[in-house]
């Protein structure tokens, strides 16, 4: 993988807690932060897969869904 150096500015509280993380998980802060970021957008995929499955979803009334469970409409 072709890593790029970029330059971002944080919370000097977030840079300290960042830098103890990464110590905690054995990796310089670069690493830290580069598998925290990949973390995060690999969820939001799958966020986004997860939510278009749903719209592909077929659609039923609330009355066919009472149908379905056998619960009468008179709820």
């Amino acid at each position: 993988m072709i890593k790029k150096r970029t330059t971002i500015y944080l919370d000097e509280n977030l840079v300290k807690v960042l830098k103890l993380r990464s110590i905690q998980a054995d990796q310089s802060v670069s690493e830290y932060i580069s598998r925290v970021v990949s973390q995060d957008m690999a969820e939001e995929q799958q966020d986004l897969q997860d939510v278009q499955a749903v719209l592909n979803e077929p659609t039923v009334s609330f009355n066919e869904a009472l149908k379905i469970l056998k619960i009468k409409d008179d709820v």
